[in-house]
Order: structure tokens, then sequence, then C-alpha cells
């Protein structure tokens, strides 16, 4: 007995073709097939051919049968991980655009401080200011117009004290004529900024200690936080859009109750008079028994300072003398402001009534247009407003040097700044675009 070697059927001895597979046999001796003894096997694991032809047949056909499932399986399988990568994807994208997007965000919207190695300086000798008070219903409104046409021909900004309910009886809304064209020039606040000028303007005290007649000085606290917080509302009505950050006593008196209640109501500069100031903080104070006369522009109270966190920012001169009624002499305008000119690090704050030119003989424009011609003819020479003078006084940003004032510029720090947060934004919004149309077709194609 033998067996076939390619299919291992059993074979007789005189066969030379196996009769399973058709395998021809040689009939030399050396190339019989030796029939090989097969291998002992554990009794469990022992098969003879038959049976491990029978488990092949077996397996094959259970193999089919896992084919379809195995492919089904495998298409199944290929969707869930395109899925889980888009959403891996996803969630990274979605954590770097929102980094992208949170510093564009900060740079955009902080608050840029200047750095003194990219900002500008100029250095200026004089500041000179321009205070307009008495603005009211009915009062001077021809003046008023005529005074800003001159301020505004020569490029010149002014603080304008606004009386919020004149004599008790006018508010400032109730000429609507005169409140249009407020509210057409008040909320250009680089030129023009709005002051609050007291509430009514009625001098209801007599100040003993030499500033005379008042609104304020000598009032009980609560009653001056009253004054101020109706003040403030009836203009903030009136032009809803301005800041107002300075006071302007009437009668240029106040006293320390006066200058809680401006704190509390967050103003941050008053402007009154040197004399004024000269009486309350001058060391020594000039005689009380004499009419307020101009102080000397080498008294500190002559010149801007800060005292416990307010500052102070009086007018050193005015074009009308209220001892003589009668307008000082060009001439003598001129010489008061060399004397501040001479000394570089000055302030020149230039203290005007428009209706006493309409209501006083002898008023002319002409005569201010001729002293803004004078004060412009010298070098160095810078036109602020109260309010930007505060705003950029107290942040450091203008300085008093040996030589005058320097005032540095953060505009191109600030724009740059501003210019690169953008740029981030607006590439980490077309970056989230760009990766969102990508992971959707890759996605769709993906099934």
């Amino acid at each position: 007995m033998k067996f076939c070697r390619s299919c291992y059927a059993t074979l007789s001895d005189d066969e030379t073709v196996c009769h399973a597979c058709g395998t021809r046999w040689p009939e030399s001796d050396s190339s019989k097939v030796t029939p090989e003894k097969p291998q002992t096997l554990p009794a469990e694991t022992a098969e003879t051919p038959a049976v491990f032809e029978k488990k092949t047949r077996e397996n094959s056909a259970s193999t089919k049968g896992l084919e379809p499932r195995q492919a089904s399986h495998k298409r199944n399988k290929e969707p869930r991980t395109s899925t889980r990568i888009f959403k891996t994807k996803l969630i990274l994208a979605s954590l770097l655009i929102i980094l992208l997007l949170g510093g564009g965000a900060y740079l955009l919207f902080r608050q840029i401080i200047p750095a003194t190695t990219n900002s500008q300086t100029t250095n200026y000798r004089v500041i000179v200011i321009f205070r307009d008070d008495d603005v009211q219903p009915y009062f001077g409104d021809a003046s008023l117009k005529r005074l800003i046409e001159i301020l505004d021909g020569s490029n010149i900004p002014v603080t304008l004290g606004v009386i919020p309910n004149a004599d008790g009886k006018s508010p400032i809304g109730v000429h609507k004529d005169q409140l249009a064209y407020l509210q057409g020039i008040l909320p250009k606040e680089s030129t023009y900024e709005t002051a609050l000028h007291g509430l009514t303007h009625l001098n209801t005290t007599f100040e003993p200690t030499g500033l005379g007649w008042s609104e304020f000085a000598g009032l009980p606290l609560d009653r001056q936080r009253e004054l101020i917080t109706q003040g403030l509302a009836i203009l903030h009505s009136a032009f809803p859009s301005i800041s107002i950050r300075t006071f302007i006593p009437p009668f240029n008196s106040y006293d320390s109750n006066t200058l809680i209640a401006l704190k509390e109501q967050g103003l941050t500069v008053i402007s009154t008079d040197d004399y004024a100031e000269a009486v309350l903080f001058g060391n020594p104070p000039p005689p009380r028994n004499l009419p307020p006369t101009p102080q000397s522009p080498d008294l500190p109270t002559s010149q801007p300072f800060i005292l416990n966190g307010l500052l102070h920012l009086p007018a050193n001169y005015e074009t009308y003398n209220w001892t003589t009624s009668s307008f000082i002499p060009l001439e003598r305008q001129e010489q008061r402001f060399e004397l501040f000119y001479a000394r570089p690090g000055s302030t020149f704050t230039l203290l005007l009534h428009h209706w006493l030119y309409t209501y006083v003989p002898g008023g002319h424009f002409e005569e201010l247009q001729s002293l803004i011609g004078f004060i412009k003819g010298h070098d160095g020479i810078k036109f602020m407003t109260i309010g930007q003078f505060t705003k950029l006084f107290t942040s450091g940003q203008l300085k008093k040097t040996p030589t005058g004032w320097q005032l540095s510029s953060p505009a191109g720090v600030t724009q740059v700044s501003t210019l690169i947060s953008s740029l981030q934004v607006c590439c980490s919004l077309q970056l989230l675009c760009t990766f969102l149309e990508h992971a959707r077709v890759e996605h769709v194609m993906s099934h």
C-alpha cells in the first residue's frame, strides 16, 4: 500500500496513476515513491488523510462564509474611523482658532500703554487755553456764534462753561435753535469741551473769606451734591454723547465741600481763577479787602496743581475788568501774555465772556482776533482745552521741562498694535473657513 504524494489518496502497489487526482507514478526504482510512515501523533490530534481532507473541505466552506461578513465589517469600520479622525481634527482646529482669536481680541481691545522708545515727542514753550463762560439760553447767542467762528478760523479749541438751568428758570434745552446749534458742535470734543458751570449761576451765598458771592461756597455738602448732580443730569439729557470732566464754579468761588462733591461725581478738574486759588491756598494769600486782581505768574496758585486727586487749572487772565466795567486795552493784554511767555512751562488760560462783546460798549471781537494773532506769532505755542490738558497732564503724556512742555504721543504705537490684531483676527477667520470646507469635502468623500 502506498499514498499519492499529491492528494494522499490510498493507492495499491500496482497503481501507477492516482485514481483520485490523476498523478502518474514513474516506473523506475529511483523515482518510485516510497511510502512514508505517517508520523505518530497523540491520540487526541492524530488524523488520517481522509479526516484531514474532510476538515480541509469544512474549513474552506467556513472561510467562504466568513468572507462576506469580514468585508462588511471592514466597510462599516472605515466610516467610523474617518468620523473619529474628522472630529479630532475639528477639536484641534477649534482650539487653535480660539487661541488666535483670543490673542487678537486682547490686542485689539486692551488699553495700549505708550512705549517711550516708540512714542513721538514734541516740545512746546507755553500751553494756551481759551475758556468761555456763561453759555445759556437767550443770552448772547450771536456773540457765541461769532466767537466760535473766530476760534474755528484760527484752529483754536475752547472750553465752554454751560449753565444747565440759568436763574433756575431757563434749562439749556428751552431755546430750540440754540440747542440745535450746540448739539451740532459740542460732540466735536477735540475742538469744543463742555464744562459744568454750576446749576443756576445764582449768588445764593456770600463767602466771607474774600471770594464774595457764590453759588456753592458755604453750603452743606449734601446741598452741593444735589446742585452738581442736577446740573450733570440736565447737560447729559441735552447732550447725551458728550463727556463732562471739568467744573467751573460760578463767580470762581467754592470751598472744600465742593471738591468732595466733585470727586464723588467723577469730575477731574476745577477751573476758577488765580485770585480764588491764591485766597484758598496761597502762602501768603492776597489781601482779602481788595477786588480780585490777576496774580503773579510766578505764584504756584497761578499755574496748574493737583490737590487730593483733583486738578486745579485756574484762569490767569481775563480781557474784561469787572472793577472798572470795561475791556482791558489790547496793549496790556499783550503785555500780560509776554509775562507768561518769558517763563517756559507756563499755562496761559484766558477767560472770556462772549456776551460781554454784545452788551458792553467798546467790546470788539477785532481786538480778540488781534490778541490771537499776537499769541500765534510766538514760537512753541500749543492750544488745548482744559479737558485735554487734564488728560495729558495726569496721564504723564504732558510733562513740564526746564524749557517748557514735552508732549508724548502714542498714536503710532496704538495704530500698529490695532493693525496687527485686526490682521490676526482676519487670518484666524479665514483659516477656520478653509479648514471647515476641507474637512467637509473629506468627510463626504469618505462616505
